[in-house]
């Protein structure tokens, strides 16, 4: 189970979710999800293995920094979170 969360960047900390992002995971399989409302994505039922994860940025995005993305990693729950913050390219 891989899943995570993809927000716009805000300066005061209170990012906003972004929804319609492209995520997509590569390796033992290959899939893509769009998020929803919340800006959540998540894969069920994947092989086990590694994967490269990664948010697809629309247009007008780039990825955010200082934290352009973090994982946590909750194998004794079987499930990896990826989310990724996004700046406006103003």
């Amino acid at each position: 189970h891989i899943f995570g969360f993809v927000k716009k960047y805000k300066a005061d900390g209170d990012n906003l979710p972004l929804q319609g992002v492209q995520v997509r995971i590569e390796g033992q399989e290959i899939r893509q999800r769009t998020t929803d409302a919340s800006g959540k994505y998540e894969f069920n039922a994947v092989s086990a293995g590694s994967y490269l994860i990664k948010a697809i940025t629309p247009e007008g995005f780039s990825l955010g920094w200082p934290l352009d993305s973090y994982f946590e990693k909750g194998f004794d729950k079987g499930c990896i979170e990826a989310s990724f913050v996004l700046r406006a390219s103003n």
